[in-house]
C-alpha cells in the first residue's frame, strides 16, 4: 500500500508521570508582513472599525485559524477568539497544537493480539542528539494515506529515561482493506547518548468486514 503524509498527528509523551498531548491538524497560520516593532490586532468582528480585543506578535506562528470570510479570518490566540485581516497571515503546517485527548487515548486501548517483529530494525543506532520520537518516526517511515497519526512515548520507569518505548499508530488509511497500523519501538540509550533499538514490532488492523478490527500480524482481506 502506498504511504503518504497524515492529515493530523497526536503526540503523547509520558515522562515520570507527566502527560502531554499535542497534534498536527486543522488549519494554522503565522503572521507575515508586520514590522517587528508592531503587532497584528485581533478584532471583535470582521471589520477594521471593530473593537480591538487582543494582538498577536509580529513573529508569532502556529495560531489556530477558525475560518475565513472575505478578507478576514477568525483566529484563536491564547485567551482570545477574534478576527484578523488575511493580508497579514499565511497558512502553515504546525505541530504541538492541542487535540481531542479521548479520541487518541481510545486508539491506544485497541488490543494487540499479535505483532510482527522487524528484525532488520533491531540494533539500529540514532544520530547524536536525535530524540527518541524522531528516531522512531524514521524507523516507521513516512506516509500520507491516513487521516491521523498518534505518537505515544513512555519510559520504563519514572527514575530513568534511558529505556523507553515509542508507539506510532496510524489510522484511517485510504485503503479498502487495511485501516491502520501500530509500531512499538523499544529503545535504550547508549553511554554515547545515542538511542539504540532493542526491538521493533508492527501490527495492522482492518476495516469492518475485511479482517481483524484489533491489531494483528495477519493481513487484511
Amino acid at each position: 500500500m502506498k504511504q503518504k503524509k497524515p492529515l493530523f498527528t497526536c503526540l503523547i509523551v509520558l515522562l515520570q508521570g507527566f502527560t502531554a498531548l499535542s497534534a498536527y491538524g486543522a488549519v494554522y497560520i503565522k503572521v507575515k508582513g508586520v514590522v517587528a516593532s508592531d503587532v497584528l490586532n485581533i478584532r471583535a468582528n470582521a471589520s477594521a472599525k471593530a473593537e480591538i480585543i487582543g494582538s498577536i506578535p509580529a513573529d508569532e506562528q502556529c495560531v489556530v485559524n477558525l475560518g475565513c470570510k472575505n478578507s478576514w479570518c477568525r483566529v484563536e490566540y491564547k485567551d482570545n477568539k477574534g478576527w484578523v485581516t488575511s493580508k497579514y497571515i499565511q497558512t502553515q503546517n504546525c505541530r504541538l497544537v492541542p487535540t481531542n485527548k479521548e479520541r487518541h487515548q481510545s486508539l491506544l486501548t485497541i488490543p494487540v493480539m499479535s505483532s510482527l517483529p522487524i528484525l532488520k530494525a533491531e540494533g539500529q543506532v540514532s544520530e547524536l542528539n536525535q530524540s527518541a520520537v524522531d528516531f522512531s518516526l524514521e524507523i516507521a517511515g513516512d506516509f500520507e494515506e491516513a487521516k491521523e497519526q498518534l505518537i505515544h512515548q513512555q519510559n520504563d520507569s519514572a527514575e530513568s529515561a534511558d529505556k523507553t518505548t515509542v508507539t506510532v499508530i496510524r489510522d484511517g488509511f485510504l485503503d479498502d482493506s487495511t485501516r491502520g497500523e501500530r509500531w512499538d519501538i523499544k529503545l535504550m540509550k547508549q553511554p554515547t547518548g545515542k538511542w539504540q533499538t532493542h526491538s521493533v514490532t508492527v501490527a495492522h488492523r482492518c476495516w469492518p468486514g475485511r479482517g481483524y478490527e484489533f491489531y494483528s500480524k495477519e493481513p487484511c482481506n
